[in-house]
């Protein structure tokens, strides 16, 4: 199990074979006393577990990006 962090939260990336997808793991967002939920936010696919915590990291930016996009000044 892979741990995670991005904007000061932690992931854990837990391996499994999906029937669909093939290879990945679960992604879980931690609680704030570090418990693990029941439900994952995502399945991240990947041939292994390096693989799906470099896809999940990548993702996490994209999902929850540091700031809010700015729009031009005039």
């Amino acid at each position: 199990m892979a741990e995670l962090t991005h904007n000061g939260i932690k992931y854990l990336l837990e391996t499994r074979q999906d029937d669909l997808y093939g290879p990945g793991g679960d992604l879980y967002m931690t609680g704030a006393d570090g418990s693990r939920p029941t439900e994952p936010i995502a399945f991240i696919p990947g041939k292994d577990e390096g693989t799906a915590a470099l896809l999940a990291q990548q993702w996490l930016k994209v999902a929850f990006p540091a700031e809010a996009a700015k729009g031009k000044k005039k």
